[in-house]
């Protein structure tokens, strides 16, 4: 079994939670997620398993997906399913 966690930056999440939550019920959120993110880190600031998408697009993240759980293969062509993850991104 592999699992990942995403994660992001305390900005970043204020401005999601800002952008999903509509009047007063944003203030409450954003304290639930923030105290939420704070108790995650806490138990998993070392952990291989966290990826910050703060800034990532979802190809990159996608792309980090696969290499973190060891499923790029290093033999497949750029750009391929799982093919040269690293040489695809390098070469943008």
């Amino acid at each position: 079994m592999t699992w990942l966690v995403l994660d992001a930056s305390d900005d970043e999440l204020e401005r999601r939670v800002r952008a999903w939550e509509i009047g007063s019920g944003a203030e409450d959120q954003l304290t639930r997620t923030s105290a939420r993110a704070r108790r995650f880190r806490a138990r998993n600031a070392a952990s291989p398993h966290v990826l910050d998408t703060t800034a990532v697009d979802v190809a990159d993240l996608a792309g980090q997906a696969i290499e973190r759980a060891g499923w790029a293969s290093p033999t497949a062509a750029p750009g391929t399913p799982g093919g040269g993850l690293q040489r695809a991104r390098a070469a943008r």
